[in-house]
């Protein structure tokens, strides 16, 4: 049991690793500038590309239920039909592998830090 718990603790702790930006003698402030500077690039080759996608269920059911009416529901059964919308950037992943491009090439790498 207690290696059971043990391996569990190592698998959910490994999900945890994070990673951030390093130049040797750089500043936070100096990263943050850059960071800020290859998004704006990244955002200027690739803007936004909003796709949105539509997902349609249909359900039976009354449109004449009355609160507190016993059998008032089920007499005139009507089909509903349910949109749901989605949209998401398709160009999202894209961008951030030129975010991280740039920052390689300015000479930054990416380091694992604990949380």
């Amino acid at each position: 049991m207690k290696a059971q718990l043990i391996l569990l603790a190592v698998v959910l702790l490994s999900g945890c690793v994070q990673y951030d930006w390093y130049k040797d003698g750089a500043s936070s402030e100096q990263k943050e500038r850059q960071v800020l500077a290859c998004e704006a690039a990244s955002l200027k080759a690739l803007p936004p590309n909003l796709q949105t996608r539509t997902q349609t269920s249909q359900t039976t059911g009354s449109s004449n239920c009355e609160a507190g009416v016993k059998d008032s529901c089920g007499k005139n059964n009507k089909v509903y039909t349910q949109t749901d919308y989605q949209s998401s950037d398709v160009n999202e992943d894209a961008r951030w592998v030129l975010v991280k491009d740039c920052m390689y090439q300015q000479g930054w790498r990416q380091v694992e830090v604990s949380r």
